[in-house]
Formats: C-alpha cells, structure tokens, sequence
C-alpha cells in the first residue's frame, strides 16, 4: 500500500496491492473533501486492470487500506489533478520478478527510503483490515474478479501526533508476469524475534553445557582431593618435620656428675612451662632443678639443693616423673618414697597428693612410680605404677585412686601390662598411650577400655634394633598434629612416627651406638617439645639435657 498527496496538501492518493488467485492492481485518489470529520469512507477508482496469463498460487488473504486526513477542509481535486499524480503513483522503482514469495533469493530489492508526505497539522490515520474468503473456482478476471471473494472489514482510527506519516522503513516489490505490481510489506518485529529467539537458544544452551561442566569439575576434585591431601600431607611432614642431628647442651656438663647448680646426677625427667623454662628431675641429687631459658646454671624448686634426701614432706628421694601446671605448680613422683608430692610455685616443702609412703598395691598405695600425666580438663593425674604393672588416676583430695589400665599382673597379652615407665594423656581420643617397657612397645588404653591396641614396637613383646622395634622403652610424647616420639633407651636413639605408621624413623642418635659427642647419646630416658618442635632429650648417663632444633 502507497500513500500520497499532492503539493497543496489537498489529495491523498492510496496505491492497494493485492495478490490473489488472478493478481490485480487497484489505486483510487481521494479528495479531501469527501472527507469529513466524524467518518471515513473508502472510494478507489480503478485507473487500470492487468490481465493475466497464468494463475499465480500466492495469496494474500489480507489487505490494509489506509486513509489520511488532515483536520482542516480540504479542497476539491479534478481530473488534471489526477493526471499530475499519475506519474507520482508510479515512483516504485527496481522491480522484479520472483517465482512465488516464498523464493526471495533472486533478484530481490528493497526499498530502503520511506515515502513520506507533509502535513502542516494534527492528521488522523484510519485502517481498514480487509480479510478476503476465496471462491473455489474462479472465473475470468476482467468481469468476476469481484466474485473470488468475500470482504469483511475492520476499520481503525489513529491520531498521529506528529506532521510527518512514513510507510513502512522496508518492503519487498516485484512484478509478476501479467506486469502486477506486489507490495509485500515485512514485519520487521517478527524477524527480530525470531533471531532473539534463535540467540537465547544458543544461550541457553551454551549455560546448560557450562553447568554441567562446572558440576564435572566439582565432582573429580571431590573424588581426587583425598587422596591428593593424604599423600601431600604425609611428605609435608616428613619435609617439614627435621631437626638437626647435633644436640646443643642446654643443661649439665656432659659426662661429669655433680650437685653443683651447673651439674647434674643422672638426671631422668624433664618439663616445659608457659615460659619454656625447663624443670628436671636430677635423680641422684634428690631434686628438682629449674633452668631458664638460655641459663645454664639451675635454681632448685623441689627438694633439697645439697642433694640430700628424705622421708619428711621437704625432701625427695629418687625422684622421676614430673608435669608442671599452667600455676607452674610441680607434680614429682618420688619413686623411693613410693608417693606422689606437690609443691606449689615457690613453696619450700611439698604435699602430699597420691600414696603414703608405703609400698603396696592398695588404691591408696604405690610401688615404685615413674611417669605422670595431667588431664587439664578433668584436673586427673595419672600415674605409672611401675612394679604394680598398672596406671592408676587421682584427683586433688582424694587419697585413693582408681585403676584405669593393667593391673592384672606383669605380662605381655592385651590386658596386661608390664613395668609401664610413661603415660601419655591424648584428649583428642580420650586415651592414654602408655610406654610398655618391660614389652618393648608402645599401646593405647582407652580409657573405659579393658584392653590396649599396639601402636609402636611388637605386640608379642620382642626387643629389636630395626625401625619396627623397640628395645626397652621410657618415653612417649605427640606434637599438635598427632606425630608420635619415642625414647628408644636402650636402642640409643629418638624414633619418630607418622601419624598412623609403626614404622619408624631415627631423628636423633644412632642405633646400638653409646657416645658422648653431640650425635649420640647414652641411655636417653626422656624426651619432650617446645612450642616450635623443637626436640629436648634427657641423656641420663652422659649427665646433660640436649636441645635439637628444628629446621
């Protein structure tokens, strides 16, 4: 459909194109004056009719009829005025053929200028939407074109704000064989939606195919992340946990016994506090020796400082086991005094905490005790009652204790212990790992538990030198991240575990070999850690306390 007016604005010419069974061209010019305000009223006059040679199966069952009107009065048109826009009605240029609308390709243009026409005020714009119902049989063109279908019309009014009406910006015109003009106009916004349609498909499609490679991804680091973590971690702490294989003597004079502050008498047991000054229990001098840190020279803060021993609550006799609290008050176990005395931060004489003083295997009774542990929650001491072949637990007060490992006699079966020297107290598992010595191995007694499970050493309580045995045992001690150390004594060495193995690896000393020098040890009874690892070891015979960093 075309629209036009003439300069004077008094004419308005409507081009209607239709394609049905027998195409045929139609253009009326409308005078303004038919025109009046509260109507519109379709009027064409046929200027021209083309006949055809063949049938074209192309309809266009719809045809849109527009009218324009400007609000003022029109003036009349006459025949030279329909002669002068003749021409103008013809304006459409490069027109072509096509075989059937639907095949577009060949020699198809578009008209890309809008046709426009002016108008000095408010215009109103009418549709009318004709909807043609085709005959079956056609007839000839000229006479029964009327009769190949039947009209129904819906008329719209609009009122265009603006002075300028524009067709559509695109549409496609050829000609047919009978020299009929079609004007098909395209709907631009069904195109752009399809092409949206088609570009949020491609979207959608490319996010499913990321999610479910996100999910694969998730899954496989999920399925590969343990076993990654564990072999990592198991050589994060070989790597990272090593220490020097040369001590530094820290406290005592190697190889030379004495009771001077400086010396040391076969010393057994030895503490750390919050501070890290280190306390050690110097057996033949019958007392508890404190060294500040880089201090070589020690203050007595548990019996006498003149090595003499005693029955009386201000003396030891032999002591051994030792844990300090977070008071730094000193527990000591007084193995030959067959008890178990406190003395308080500053204090001048103990008191007693466990036993009576006599031997026995009573609740309120010990033989021999060695190694102590604190459980800081419950405030429990446990202690090692080594010919007793038992583990017993006190708290403050209370004279009598409770068995809570062994005690069925000396033996090497699961329910049995034999001459136990240590204990541990490992919250994390509520259990006690407690030094067999008499077995050569290492167990775990869960507390509540009647039996120990082994964790170092052999279960049927054979001594060796390899790096599964053990050989006469006196300490166990775990860093915070569970790796275990032994006191292999009578091997002359430090063995570390990993956590979980039983097999172990010599971090200091070398094994069956007894010396003096800074590698070796003779008899190491007990070993302990500071806050950064690094590893303190009691080298009883050779009279010393020695430090190995880590590094």
């Amino acid at each position: 459909m075309l629209f036009h007016t003439s300069k004077d604005d008094n004419e308005i010419l409507c081009l209607i194109v239709s394609n049905v069974n027998y195409h045929f061209l139609e253009y009326g010019i409308f005078n303004r004056s038919h025109l009046n305000n509260s109507s519109i009223d379709h009027h064409f006059e046929t200027f021209s009719n083309h006949n055809h040679s063949s049938i074209r199966k192309t309809r266009s069952k719809s045809i849109i009829h527009a009218t324009i009107r400007p609000l003022r009065t029109s003036h009349p048109i006459n025949n030279n005025s329909i002669q002068r826009n003749n021409n103008k009605l013809f304006s459409i240029s490069n027109i072509i053929n096509t075989d059937d609308y639907r095949d577009q390709s060949e020699n198809s243009s578009i008209i890309q200028k809008s046709s426009e026409f002016q108008t000095n005020s408010m215009n109103f714009v009418s549709v009318n939407k004709i909807h043609r119902h085709f005959l079956l049989q056609p007839q000839t063109f000229e006479n029964k074109r009327n009769d190949l279908y039947v009209t129904v019309s819906k008329i719209r009014k609009f009122r265009l704000k603006s002075s300028k009406v524009a067709h559509h910006a695109r549409k496609n015109v050829w000609s047919d064989n009978f020299n009929t003009t079609n004007d098909h106009h395209q709907d631009s916004k069904n195109n752009q939606k399809k092409l949206y349609s088609k570009q949020c498909l491609a979207a959608l499609i490319i996010s499913i195919l990321l999610v479910i490679a996100v999910i694969i991804t998730t899954l496989l680091i999920f399925l590969i992340k343990p076993q990654t973590t564990s072999t990592s971690t198991s050589s994060t702490k070989v790597a990272v946990l090593r220490w020097n294989t040369s001590g530094i003597t820290i406290a005592g004079i190697t190889t030379m016994s004495g009771n001077t502050s400086n010396q040391l008498n076969q010393p057994w047991d030895l503490a750390l506090d919050w501070s890290n000054a280190l306390y050690v229990t110097d057996q033949r001098n019958n007392r508890v020796q404190k060294f500040l840190m880089d201090i070589s020279t020690g203050t007595t803060v548990a019996g006498q400082a003149n090595a003499t021993g005693g029955l009386t609550l201000n003396y030891l006799r032999g002591p051994l086991g030792i844990i300090v609290d977070e008071n730094s008050n000193i527990y000591v176990s007084d193995n030959n005094n067959d008890r178990i005395v406190i003395w308080s931060n500053g204090a001048t004489s103990g008191s007693l905490f466990a036993g009576n003083g006599t031997t026995g295997n009573s609740i309120n009774q010990l033989d021999d005790p060695y190694g102590l542990a604190h459980d800081s929650d419950s405030d429990a001491i446990y202690i090692a009652d080594y010919n007793n072949h038992r583990i017993m637990r006190y708290f403050q007060n209370n004279s009598s204790g409770t068995l809570v490992a062994g005690g069925n006699g000396n033996g090497k079966n699961q329910t049995q212990l034999s001459l136990p020297t240590a204990i541990y107290f490992d919250s994390l598992s509520n259990s006690l790992l407690i030094v067999n010595t008499g077995a050569h191995n290492i167990v775990r007694w869960v507390l509540g538990e009647s039996s120990w499970t082994l964790v170092a050493g052999n279960i049927n309580g054979t001594a060796g030198i390899s790096s599964m045995h053990l050989k006469s045992p006196t300490d166990v001690t775990l860093d915070p991240m569970g790796n275990m150390y032994v006191a292999d004594r009578n091997n002359q060495r430090i063995q570390f575990y990993p956590v979980g193995e039983t097999n172990g690896t010599t971090i200091a000393g070398r094994t069956g070999i007894t010396g003096s020098n800074s590698t070796l040890f003779d008899t190491p009874s007990s070993i302990i850690l500071d806050n950064q690892l690094n590893l303190y070891v009691v080298d009883r015979f050779n009279h010393r306390i020695q430090k190995f960093l880590r590094y």
